[in-house]
């Protein structure tokens, strides 16, 4: 395992080596066009927003050369929701933090393996042990 992106409201960095790993390592992803990346997981953590809106935590929308979307947004009330098309195929999932008190700081993780066919979504507090997954 290796950590191929990092991001913050100021900066952001991909390295298809690995961050921290020498240039001249091996790729750990397929860079050649149209190549998709069989596993992964995309970790964000973030606030909750203040005003009970549904906010976009991530999110990418492509055309070119085939219809796909990917989101993850905060919903009030300290729950996330994903969807993801690709062809017009729509899958989605959704947690609710059933933990006590407020979900203000929220970590979340979207894991999946595309060879293995499974993919988990997952919300935590990092303040707690408790991890909530579908």
């Amino acid at each position: 395992m290796t950590w191929i992106a990092s991001a913050d409201h100021k900066e952001g960095r991909f390295c298809p080596n690995g961050l921290g790993v020498d240039r001249r390592a091996a790729s750990q992803i397929d860079m050649t066009p149209g190549a998709a990346l069989d596993r992964g997981t995309p970790m964000l953590e973030t606030r909750m927003s203040p005003n009970g809106k549904p906010q976009v935590l991530f999110g990418y929308d492509r055309v070119f050369p085939w219809s796909r979307a990917f989101s993850i947004q905060a919903i009030p009330g300290g729950g996330i929701t994903l969807v993801h098309s690709d062809h017009g195929d729509v899958c989605h999932a959704a947690l609710r933090w059933r933990g006590i008190g407020r979900a203000d700081v929220i970590r979340i993780s979207f894991s999946w393996d595309a060879p293995s066919g499974w993919a988990r979504l997952s919300l935590e507090r990092p303040e707690d042990s408790t991890v909530t997954s579908v």
